[in-house]
């Protein structure tokens, strides 16, 4: 029997991390998993779902379309950006301020 955890969402995956570096790093290994199956996806037109193994654990995620894939790639890498944020603003003292377009002429 395998001692790796075998996660099925990726919250679970991110919840697993104990410190602000650790969830960064995590997030960019599924954003790496999730831009191989976009470029899978968009070359050979199927996909049902992708995996990631990081030697400690196992994640294996379905989505149900192309464009769901792409729409939680897109959730995750804002989440990420946050992050990296969050933690350069505990270094550094720095803040950021997310806005719209309509902030812009």
């Amino acid at each position: 029997m395998s001692d790796n955890i075998i996660y099925t969402s990726i919250p679970a995956v991110l919840e697993s991390c104990t410190t602000l570096e650790a969830r960064i790093a995590m997030l960019d290994t599924i954003l790496n998993g999730m831009e191989t199956a976009l470029l899978t996806a968009s070359t050979t037109g199927q996909f049902t779902s992708y995996k990631i193994d990081t030697g400690q654990t196992k994640t294996e995620v379905v989505y149900s379309s192309i464009t769901e894939l792409q729409n939680s790639y897109d959730g995750l890498l804002g989440t990420q950006q946050r992050l990296l944020a969050r933690l350069n603003n505990n270094r550094q003292g720095r803040i950021f301020r997310l806005s719209d377009g309509s902030n812009f002429i």
